[in-house]
């Protein structure tokens, strides 16, 4: 699907409206890598988002969740497993007992978490299934925007939030970084893309925590179509599990 056409399927969120490039690029990594050809094969969202049965219905499969919130029968079908990643800590703390799978997408989740990915990596690889897939989308710490405003003496992250039902990023990551994490955890890179895919015209604002319509992100989207792939915007990388 293309960034309009998910846009299509609610107009009025916009959320849905920012993100919808970078789940474009989800679907398609999920497409071409999750099991070529396998109908009905499994699939694992860690943080059910608007794209979860986006997700599914693409892979003809009926998608699990993990996250916070009680384990509960998901609408439309599959099941969500309460698991708070920070106990990835400790192993005597991991959920046990959950099903396997050939698909897990771990997107735009990482930069919250304040445990070192090398475990979390470890815990979700714990759930593939051998030659199963981990698809990992992040914000790239090394963005043109933030180091242009280190540049200008202004921090380019924000502040962390008092709210913790919407908690902002904690720590972001180069490439090499997820990589190093990646193979520590014993997982294998298929492929990496780099690209701004956030559409800035529907822009976060974390004082009222709301995406909003600003028009003038459209400069930013051109801007960032002219810069090189170690200042997008964004990090995705296809993993597997060689079991």
């Amino acid at each position: 699907m293309s960034p309009d056409e998910l846009r299509a399927v609610n107009p009025n969120n916009l959320y849905l409206a920012y993100h919808a490039p970078r789940f474009a690029v989800l679907l398609r990594l999920l497409a071409k890598h999750a099991r070529p050809g396998r109908v009905g094969g499994t699939l694992l969202d860690i943080g059910e988002s608007v794209c979860t049965p986006l997700m599914g219905r693409q892979q003809n499969c009926t998608p699990d969740s993990l996250g916070l919130g009680p384990d509960r029968n998901r609408d439309g079908g599959g099941r969500h497993f309460e698991f708070d990643l920070h106990n990835c800590q400790d192993e005597a703390r991991w959920r046990r007992g959950l099903p396997t799978y050939d698909a897990v997408v771990f997107a735009e989740v990482i930069e919250h978490l304040h445990v070192a990915p090398s475990l979390v990596l470890r815990f979700l690889r714990s759930l593939l299934n051998p030659g199963g897939v981990l698809i990992l989308q992040t914000p790239n710490a090394l963005a043109l925007h933030k180091r242009l405003l280190m540049l200008a003496g202004r921090h380019p992250y924000e502040k962390i939030r008092e709210n913790p039902a919407i908690p902002g990023h904690i720590r972001e990551y180069t490439l090499d970084e997820l990589r190093d994490y990646a193979a520590g955890a014993g997982l294998n890179e298929i492929e990496v893309v780099r690209e701004s895919y956030f559409d800035y015209r529907y822009r976060f604002d974390p004082r009222d925590g709301h995406h909003h319509h600003t028009p003038r992100g459209r400069w930013m989207n051109t801007l960032y179509r002219f810069v090189p792939g170690s200042m997008q915007r964004g990090i995705t990388m296809v993993l597997t599990n060689p079991g």
